[in-house]
Formats: structure tokens, C-alpha cells, sequence
């Protein structure tokens, strides 16, 4: 018997986005079927979908209006379950939910952050509570690691039976079907193709720890004239001005790429193809599809050991982890994966690449989340 699913994303873009339609390709077959209720314009609807995609709403919808194209999606597909992947409205969206529950609608809500990492959203008036509510009204919540599960249990207590751990899927989507050379990708971004570079890469928030990589690298940038820093992503919450003021002050203008923009999904894979190794100075994270891009591109990372990361890192094997907030310490592992030979570098980016191919296959994801959505169906 094929279980429906309607899977709700309500943004359209960016990193919960390529992970809904991974999930989705990955999941449908004769045993799911699945419909993806996200936003116009969808960043993905020219990739090939085996799932149908309803475009409903845009960001300037208003909420209510919102609300009723859930239900009426809802009404024309009826689902066997509902699986969120991202709310509209945190402190709204718990009222919908305790309605599901009322009507016996299964909801399976993917716990991407257990709260925004983000001070001013997470500490914003009655955000934890709607949070407790969200998961108390949902059926079954899903975390990317154990450290989540962890924090879910101490700050929420759902029942254990509740909440299953099943690990963020790669992103070997965004590999480009032309084959590139690295030189080819730099060329095509402008940047010096005699150069090394550590790559920062996703939208900048002010827990991704971006301040701290400068200082790290303000250390170590007199010792490798050959390598070069690149930022590029959205800054969130966060003031351009502020990180370009930060980097002037600690005179590496000529020494840092910045790009404060959005790079869409055709240009992931240039920026990773043109770096050598991909850096995650992070203060907090739950766990991140930025780390999963450099997975699929065979990159060797450094990061930090916060969240997930001392889970999704094999320290030694495909990267370095460095304790958060310590730029020092930070710059001592970058001159360590600097000054290896290549060799070592290149076997480091295989095993980031394999993990994406086992550990991290999304046909072992799907299973998982299928198996939850069965149980829930036959209740």
C-alpha cells in the first residue's frame, strides 16, 4: 500500500530547500508517494522531480492566506501524513499543529535546529514556548545526530519513542554534469588561479563564527603568501559593512574574497571546486548542509567541535576539529593542512567524499523515514 505525504517547505530556497528535494526524489516510489507544497519562485523546479511540486504561496503571502493553501492542499491530496521541514511562523504555526493532533493527523516535523541559533530569534518573546508546543503536537521528530536528540530531550523531554536520529543526507546533487577542472571553476569565479584558498561558504550569521576565521588567518596569512581566503554567502543577521570593516582592520583586503551574495544552486559547485580546503569556525550549529556540500566535493575541512560536527568529522581522517571561539587555535590547524603534502590532502577529501556516499546516502535516509511514516499510517 503507497503512503501519501505531503511534505511542507515553505521557503523555496536555499539549504532546507535542496534538502526537501533530496529527501523527496529519495523517498518517492511505489511504497511513498509524495507532493512538496513549497514557495514561488522554487530555486529547484528545473532539476528533474520524480514527486509533484505545488507552488501555493510567496514570500510577501499573508499568513492566514498561507494557512488555507496548507488546507486546501491538504484537502485535494489527502495524505496518509504531513511532514514539515520548516515552519512559517514558530509562534503561529504551534495552533495549526494542536489542530492536526485534535483531527488525528499524523505530523512528522524534521527538527532541523531545535531552536534559531540566532540570539535575537531564539530569545524573542515565547519562542521556546511555541517550540515546546510544536514538538509536544507533533507525531514523530526527527534529529540529525545524537547532540541533537540530546538537546531536544533536555530543553523539551518528549517521550524517547518520539524522536528518531536520522543523519542529514549529502548533497552530491549540486555536482555539475560538465566536468571542470579546479582552474576552470576559479577562472570562471574571477579568482587567481595560482592561488590556494580556504573556502567560508553559506549564508553568514553571526554564530557561524565568521570574525573568528580572520582572526585566524590574520595569524597564519604572512606564512602562506600563496593562499587566499573567500567568504561568499547571504549574510543573515549580520551587517556586510561589519565583516568588511573587520577585515581592513586586520589589513587583509588584498588576502580576502568577499562575496555577500545568495549563490545559486549552478554556482555551488564552481566555488568548491575552486578551493582547496573548506573552513567551519562555527560558535553553534545543529547540523549543517554546508559541510555536506564540501562532503560531496571531496574537500578536507576544518571546523569546529560544536553540534554535530564532532559526529559528521572524522578527526584525522577527513579534517581537523579545533575547540569554538579560539582563532588561535584555529590557525594552528589551517597551517597544519596547509603545509601537508598533497597527497594527504587529496586522501582527506576521498574520505569526506566517501562518507557522503555511505554514511551519508540519502537512500539509507529515506528508508529510515519511510519506516516512521509507515508506523504512523497504520495507527
Amino acid at each position: 500500500m503507497t503512503t501519501r505525504v505531503l511534505m511542507l517547505e515553505p521557503g523555496g530556497w536555499g539549504g532546507i530547500c535542496h534538502y526537501s528535494y533530496n529527501l523527496c526524489k529519495a523517498l518517492s516510489s511505489d511504497a511513498v508517494s509524495v507532493r512538496l507544497l513549497t514557495a514561488e519562485p522554487y530555486e529547484l523546479q528545473d532539476l528533474p522531480h520524480n514527486f509533484d511540486v505545488t507552488t501555493r504561496f510567496d514570500a510577501n503571502t499573508p499568513y492566514k492566506t498561507k494557512l488555507k493553501e496548507v488546507i486546501k492542499s491538504y484537502r485535494a491530496y489527502r495524505p496518509d501524513v504531513i511532514h514539515i521541514q520548516s515552519t512559517f511562523s514558530a509562534r503561529k504555526d504551534w495552533f495549526a499543529l494542536a489542530m492536526c493532533k485534535m483531527l488525528n493527523v499524523p505530523i512528522v516535523y524534521t527538527a532541523h535546529n531545535i531552536l534559531p541559533h540566532d540570539a535575537d530569534e531564539k530569545d524573542a518573546r515565547g519562542m521556546k514556548w511555541a517550540y515546546g508546543k510544536l514538538y509536544a503536537y507533533s507525531s514523530h521528530i526527527i534529529a540529525h545526530s545524537e547532540d541533537s536528540r540530546v538537546a531536544l530531550t533536555n530543553l523539551f523531554a518528549p517521550p524517547p519513542q518520539k524522536v528518531s536520529v536520522i543523519p542529514h543526507g549529502n548533497y552530491v546533487f549540486a555536482e555539475s554534469e560538465t566536468p571542470r577542472t579546479k582552474n576552470t571553476s576559479r577562472q570562471h569565479l574571477k579568482l587567481n588561479t595560482d592561488k590556494r584558498y580556504l573556502l567560508a561558504f553559506g549564508t553568514i550569521r553571526p554564530y557561524k563564527g565568521t570574525e573568528d576565521l580572520l582572526e585566524a588567518f590574520a595569524h597564519i596569512a604572512h606564512r602562506f603568501p600563496d593562499v587566499d581566503t573567500l567568504i561568499a554567502g547571504k549574510p543573515i543577521g549580520q551587517s556586510p559593512q561589519e565583516l568588511i570593516d573587520h577585515i581592513n582592520k586586520l589589513g587583509l583586503q588584498d588576502r580576502v574574497i568577499f562575496r555577500p551574495d545568495y549563490i545559486a544552486l549552478e554556482d555551488i559547485a564552481h566555488y568548491f571546486e575552486a578551493c582547496d580546503i573548506a573552513v567551519y569556525p562555527y560558535h553553534a550549529i545543529y547540523q549543517s548542509g554546508a559541510l555536506q556540500l564540501a562532503y560531496a566535493f571531496a574537500r578536507p575541512v576544518v571546523a569546529t567541535a560544536v553540534g554535530a560536527f564532532p559526529e559528521t568529522v572524522d578527526d584525522g581522517q577527513n579534517g581537523i576539529l579545533v575547540p569554538t571561539k579560539d582563532p588561535e587555535q584555529f590557525a594552528q590547524a589551517l597551517t597544519k593542512m596547509l603545509s601537508a603534502p598533497q597527497t594527504q590532502l587529496d586522501a582527506m577529501g576521498k574520505h569526506s567524499r566517501h562518507l557522503a556516499d555511505t554514511r551519508y546516502a540519502w537512500t539509507s535516509v529515506a528508508e529510515k523515514t519511510t519506516a516512521i511514516y509507515k508506523k504512523l499510517a497504520a495507527h
